[in-house]
């Protein structure tokens, strides 16, 4: 029997933030270089800095098509802000296309503003 988890997250968004949280022990572009030393990493090195594309995306969720019937949702965020994403709504319309039936992302919401919040 094959475990399928009832929830996916995909980070969309790394090392890219508007905010800068107190709390926050992420080194975030542009206070740090885009490729970073990090001594809490598990090699000394921060992983690089960038959006995934949309066809990466598409590739990696594609993947989980045959469990549809067991994913109930699909988290977009990871350690960066998802709202900074300009594929944002594309990705999520693929996911619902796909059928995936609960799509979201927690956010800071410094982005959101009227228009992409339709």
């Amino acid at each position: 029997m094959t475990y399928v988890p009832s929830h996916v997250q995909i980070e969309t968004v790394n090392r890219y933030c508007d905010a800068r949280c107190p709390m926050c022990t992420i080194k975030f572009v542009p206070d740090w270089p885009k490729n970073s030393d990090d001594e809490l990493s598990f090699d000394g090195q921060s992983r690089s800095a960038e959006i995934m594309t949309l066809d990466t995306f598409k590739a990696i969720l594609s993947k989980f098509q045959p469990y549809l019937d067991k994913i109930r949702f699909l988290s977009l965020h990871g350690c960066g802000e998802p709202l900074l994403d300009k594929t944002l709504p594309e990705k999520i319309k693929f996911a619902k296309d796909l059928g995936l039936k609960q799509v979201g992302f927690t956010s800071n919401c410094s982005a959101l503003t009227e228009k992409n919040t339709d």
